[in-house]
């Protein structure tokens, strides 16, 4: 080794230099900047991500009340009348086993009393084979039978055949024992009252369809409720 001193390069004054503060100053802008864009990006996000799941449920929705309307309008092509509701309670109406179909069974009383009809379903085959009778029925949609019957032993006709398991549920919060309660149509989005979230429809007086049905529901999955019907 010599006693010559090896020279560095003189670092010039210019972007990303500044004196008195040196390379240091530059790492800290450019982190600042990250963190800028990063926050910026993130608040892009927050925007998006409720816009794509409010998209996401309204077709979801749509996609239902078409097939729905469908199946409807096919019930009444067929047996010359629109499937009954529930007077006076829109979101309890029997649609769903309207709509998927029945079978009344007579059973002979002895010692001379008079027959009784039970109603099965296809979608809650009730506990130990009991289905729904005429009192029932009154009592848990104003009606006493079912349009869509067949009989000894016979279904009514399935118009939706391809309905989903999670688009048709009881009440959580209804008062009768489990096996007992009626199931209803719904849609599986969020409602302004919870997860359960039924389809209302009337036929007996509709207001927006005077000639045939109302049918609707509304859904929230954001902010705001958001109504789907015909």
């Amino acid at each position: 080794m010599t006693g010559r001193q090896r020279k560095w390069p003189r670092a010039e004054p210019g972007l990303g230099w500044r004196k008195g503060a040196g390379l240091w100053a530059y790492t800290l802008i450019e982190m600042l900047t990250v963190i800028a864009i990063i926050a910026l990006l993130a608040s892009l996000i927050l925007v998006a991500v409720p816009a794509v799941n409010e998209k996401r449920a309204r077709a979801t929705a749509q996609s239902l009340c078409n097939a729905l309307m469908a199946a409807i309008q096919s019930y009444q092509a067929d047996l010359n009348a629109y499937p009954p509701d529930n007077p006076g309670n829109p979101a309890r109406p029997p649609l769903l086993y309207e709509l998927t179909g029945t079978t009344a069974i007579v059973q002979s009383q002895g010692g001379g009393r008079e027959t009784v009809v039970r109603y099965d379903t296809r979608v809650q085959p009730p506990a130990q084979g009991q289905g729904y009778t005429p009192t029932e029925l009154g009592n848990l949609f104003n009606r006493k039978g079912f349009l869509n019957a067949g009989e000894d032993g016979s279904w009514g006709r399935n118009y939706l055949p391809s309905l989903k398991p999670n688009q048709y549920a009881a009440d959580p919060n209804d008062p009768l024992p489990p096996d007992r309660r009626p199931m209803f149509l719904v849609v599986p989005v969020k409602g302004p009252s919870g997860e359960f979230n039924p389809w209302h429809y009337v036929s007996s007086r509709p207001t927006n369809n005077p000639s045939s049905f109302d049918l609707w529901v509304t859904i929230k999955p954001g902010k705001h409720p958001i109504r789907i019907g015909n």
